[in-house]
């Protein structure tokens, strides 16, 4: 008999045991899906777009055309959005000025275009810069950035080229392992 009830007290446990697992487990679905709904509702009040742009290639020629292609996506889910219908493009100089700038047409979130570089254009880095009327509301860092290389075969080089006048010091370290003996074998 005294067996019989250690089982049933065993057996009691197990049962309170599962049912307050399950009432933990719908608690923390319960949770989870009141979570889920805020971060549902905050995604739809703060939208966020992202830009992004393929160019044919990051070096250019002064003459060549720079193509591009667009991508306007949702910030979340990286699927195509079709808020904005217009996309600003510029080529940004190292004095942060947009020397070529452009409004694309965005259809279902994507669009395509291109830029002709003028013959007179500096040899350089540049920016090329892809932002929306939305983006504008948020800081600059968040628009699409992308650096190019132009060359100018026309024009002759502005870099100030100085001769220089520092002398070498190279040394040999050893960074790590070990150091061994130079010692012939006897």
């Amino acid at each position: 008999m005294h067996q019989v009830k250690i089982i049933f007290l065993k057996l009691v446990t197990v049962l309170i045991i599962i049912t307050g697992n399950s009432q933990l487990l719908s608690a923390q679905d319960e949770f989870t899906a009141s979570l889920q709904k805020k971060f549902e509702e905050y995604r739809m009040r703060a939208l966020q777009e992202k830009v992004f742009l393929h160019t044919d290639k990051n070096f250019y020629l002064a003459g060549e055309i720079l193509w591009f292609k667009a991508y306007n996506v949702d910030g979340y889910f990286h699927r195509s959005i079709d808020l904005d219908k217009v996309l600003y493009v510029e080529v940004i100089d190292k004095t942060h000025k947009a020397i070529l700038q452009a409004k694309i047409e965005l259809r279902e979130g994507n669009g395509s275009g291109s830029f002709v570089l003028p013959t007179s254009i500096q040899s350089g880095s540049y920016l090329v810069r892809a932002y929306t009327s939305w983006m504008k509301n948020f800081s600059p860092d968040i628009f699409f950035e992308k650096a190019i290389t132009i060359v100018n075969t026309f024009r002759k080089p502005t870099w100030d080229i100085t001769t220089d006048s520092m002398s070498y010091d190279i040394q040999f370290f050893p960074e790590g392992g070990n150091l061994v003996r130079s010692r012939l074998p006897r």
